[in-house]
């Protein structure tokens, strides 16, 4: 039964321009303890045009080294993302001040765009937060309908039209063009992002000889250019990968290219709509035909105006289909939706009305139906079947397990609202098995896709578990909670066994196993291990979330001096000010609760020094740094990370 909730518009200041620094300049894929919040707020009190110490790092233009790491993008591949500097951040809140009506604007000039920023946010759909299963709604930006909530505004401008590439695949505007053309041609930008180059702005706005007069005056072209390459450390070939900006910045570029090509199709006879559609999703091109010559003169006409840029099409991926035109990847996820429902299909759900109030959401009694006595069995059925549908739908797990998860998340969130606490022994079993049935089914998932994403969501999947787990008796509450340590521990041993060169998908895990098992923690050596102290490959992530998960553990009192240690040796890096990683670690390690003024003092010597700069301020710099967050949110609380977990729904990973 759908369900009714309050809820009421909340309006934005749309001239808080700051608010991008919550939005629009990080990569999705981040320690979701790293928010910017503490960084924003400084910008808003205006400390840090007060602090000559904080204005000479973060208010100096100049070219910054970004922080570059690797996430995994898929079974065979990985994808490098950019942290920008600090000072760069800034930068960008002064392109969106100065020009986010003129953004707007070179973003809505192709009919050919399905993903464009249309306006600047200013109203959100706030629904009622007395229930807590809308906290796990899974959400993307924001989109031309607004439903998220204020305290997580998820993007700067309002998008149009889809912001997930499967929302357009299940649309009405999808389905509309299949009953007119029957084929479907789809192509994209090989390395699209690494190959534009920041002259491709100003080359795509003007006739080549305006451009070269452009080039050295004051305007839009040569502001976003040049604040894209001073964040790239004065690299004008390929644009940083992951902030919002520089999608901004391929859009404007790409709606350009997609107007050159309906000028050039117009040209040879063909019309839109009658003969063609073709759609764009950031780098993917959709065309949608009758006819295999329409197909083929409309594809040299994409590759010559592309190749004008000196972007090429990625052969290796072009797919063909024909009507009825849907994808192995929707397929699939039919399948798995199926198979959910039957084993959801396990609780019986009775609607009743609360009589305190009439106009409120049903409530509803659980119980289970089945007796569960081989939830063993059960899971392993669920497991089979799902390898057998991704096998079947000639499809990987990376392009599932988003929607899997997402599933699980909301379908065990219903559970965890409206299932009452019980003396009934016997119900409460069942509900332990259920959840032991839920968590074995998604580790196993888990498994099979460790990236950024999916631990994002696997993590609510455990918060959830952990809430079912408060409303069972002591015996059956251990019995989950050892299940979820033991999976854990299991992709934690193989992680360490398989090390790979990105440690960000482990990172988020632990981050969730700290906070929800304090009772439970893993031995100082692993964790050790984990964050990249036994072969001094941790970085700033790395360094951080050992921090967060050790608090002030006295137990792991010899690995936070060597995290103490190795971060002293790293800040020891001349002109370190100008690079992004070491300018996050500084100021967070000065503000992090669990490090003593001591050891903060010493680290403020040490890059003061390493700097050439006075050490007579060090007092001052302490107080200046260490009394509030910058980039990291050091509170240990359940609720804050449930709250983090939730901002990470409003956003879209990059490729998504």
């Amino acid at each position: 039964m759908l369900e009714v909730t309050l809820s009421k518009y909340i309006k934005l200041i749309k001239n808080d321009f700051n608010r991008v620094l919550l939005t629009d300049v990080l990569p999705y894929e981040l320690p979701f303890i790293f928010t910017n919040e503490g960084f924003y707020h400084a910008l808003n009190s205006g400390i840090i045009k007060e602090s000559g110490f904080l204005k000479g790092i973060f208010l100096k233009k100049s070219d910054n080294k970004p922080y570059e790491y690797y996430i995994k993008k898929d079974k065979e591949s990985d994808r490098k993302l950019y942290l920008i500097h600090p000072a760069n951040q800034i930068e960008f809140t002064e392109l969106y001040k100065k020009y986010s009506t003129l953004i707007t604007h070179l973003c809505s000039r192709s009919s050919y765009s399905l993903r464009a920023a249309n306006s600047i946010a200013s109203l959100y759909y706030e629904k009622s937060q007395t229930k807590p299963h809308d906290k796990y709604k899974d959400e993307g930006v924001e989109g031309d309908i607004e439903e998220s909530s204020p305290k997580y505004a998820s993007s700067f401008f309002k998008y149009k039209k889809y912001d997930f590439l499967y929302k357009f695949y299940d649309s009405y505007e999808f389905h509309r063009i299949e009953k007119k053309f029957h084929s479907l041609f789809k192509l994209d930008i090989s390395k699209c992002f690494d190959s534009i180059s920041t002259s491709m702005l100003v080359n795509s706005l003007r006739t080549e000889e305006r451009a070269k007069h452009a080039q050295k005056q004051n305007n839009f072209e040569n502001f976003f250019s040049s604040s894209l390459e001073r964040a790239n450390y004065g690299r004008t070939h390929g644009i940083v990968i992951g902030p919002e900006f520089s999608r901004i910045f391929a859009e404007i570029i790409l709606q350009s290219i997609d107007i050159n090509i309906k000028n050039t199709l117009i040209e040879n006879g063909y019309e839109e709509g009658s003969d063609y559609v073709i759609k764009r999703y950031v780098d993917d091109y959709f065309l949608f035909y009758n006819k295999e010559k329409i197909k083929n003169d409309i594809l040299i006409i994409i590759k010559k105006n592309l190749e004008k840029f000196k972007l090429y099409c990625n052969e290796s991926k072009y797919l063909q289909y024909n009507t009825p035109i849907i994808t192995s990847v929707t397929s699939a996820k039919i399948k798995i939706q199926e198979r959910l429902e039957t084993l959801f299909d396990i609780f019986d759900y009775e609607s009743s009305i609360s009589r305190e109030d009439d106009n409120s959401s049903p409530h509803h009694n659980i119980s289970i139906i089945n007796n569960l006595s081989r939830h063993d069995l059960l899971a392993n059925r669920a497991i089979r079947d799902i390898k057998c549908l991704v096998k079947d739908s000639a499809v990987d797990f990376n392009s599932i397990t988003g929607y899997f998860f997402t599933l699980i998340k909301i379908k065990t969130s219903a559970i965890d609202r409206e299932y009452t606490e019980t003396d009934n022994d016997i119900q409460q079993e069942r509900l332990c098995r259920f959840i032991l049935i839920i968590l074995e089914l998604s580790f196993f998932i888990y498994s099979m896709d460790l990236r950024v994403r999916s631990t994002y969501l696997l993590s609510q999947i455990i918060i959830i578990s952990h809430k079912l787990s408060n409303k069972l008796k002591c015996e059956k509450r251990e019995r989950i909670l050892k299940k979820i340590s033991d999976e854990s521990n299991s992709i934690l041993n193989f992680f360490i066994k398989n090390r790979p060169v990105h440690n960000l998908e482990i990172l988020n895990l632990i981050i969730t196993l700290g906070v929800f098992f304090d009772t439970n923690k893993l031995p100082p050596s692993k964790l050790q291990e984990l964050i990249g102290l036994n072969d001094k490959s941790g970085r700033y992530f790395e360094l951080m979330v050992g921090l967060f998960y050790i608090k002030k553990d006295k137990n792991y009192s010899k690995v936070k001096m060597k995290i103490i240690s190795f971060i002293k040796k790293i800040l020891n890096n001349k002109n370190s000010f100008s690079d992004s990683e070491l300018t996050h670690l500084f100021f967070d390690t000065i503000a992090c609760p669990y490090i003593s003024k001591k050891h903060k003092i010493e680290i403020i010597i040490v890059m003061l020094k390493s700097n050439n700069q006075s050490i007579d301020n060090v007092d001052y710099i302490f107080y200046l740094l260490s009394k509030r967050t910058w980039f990291i949110e050091w509170k240990n609380e359940e609720a804050i990370i449930e709250k983090l977990l939730l901002k990470k729904e409003l956003r879209t990973p990059y490729g998504s």
